[in-house]
């Protein structure tokens, strides 16, 4: 169950910004470096950042409070690395969420964007407890091509879905 009030908050407060100039998803290695100069926005009471190979002693605080090993940081966002238009990445984020809750899982509200703001942010979660195949199988469904996995050492790592 969310720790957020309202499913919609934290979803719907940016505006697309103008059209991508490039296409990351054109280019592996482009997609690659996307994902690591991503912010993945972690919306708890006191906000905080995760950034791929760095630990966030934040995020280790939540996991021994919560009582897990480990997080996953999913969106259902822009599916296939495909950018869709905001409404219909807020309705898929709905969804998600409503998956989510369906299944039991503890979760907060995310955002994940790029600094220089080419790709818009994309509505997300930070799922407690979940494992691994947990994680890739929500990720497969929600059609991603990657997504964050945090163990106990709280060093997010990106994991690639096939």
């Amino acid at each position: 169950m969310s720790d957020q009030v309202g499913v919609h908050e934290g979803f719907s407060d940016s505006e697309n910004p103008s059209p991508v100039s490039e296409d990351p998803a054109s280019d592996s290695a482009a997609l690659a470096r996307a994902y690591e100069q991503t912010a993945y926005r972690v919306l708890t009471p006191r906000p905080f950042v995760l950034r791929i190979g760095e630990a966030s002693p934040e995020l280790c605080r939540l996991h021994r409070e919560r009582g897990v090993a480990s997080s996953a940081f999913l969106s259902a966002a822009n599916p296939g690395s495909r950018l869709l238009t905001k409404a219909e990445n807020d309705q898929r984020a709905l969804a998600f969420l409503q998956t989510l809750e369906g299944l039991g899982l503890a979760f907060v509200l995310g955002v994940g964007g790029a600094e220089d703001q080419v790709w818009p942010p994309e509505p997300s979660a930070l799922i407690f407890g979940i494992t691994l195949d947990e994680a890739h199988a929500l990720g497969h469904a929600a059609g991603q091509r990657a997504f964050l996995w945090i163990g106990l050492d709280g060093v997010p790592s990106l994991v690639w879905i096939d």
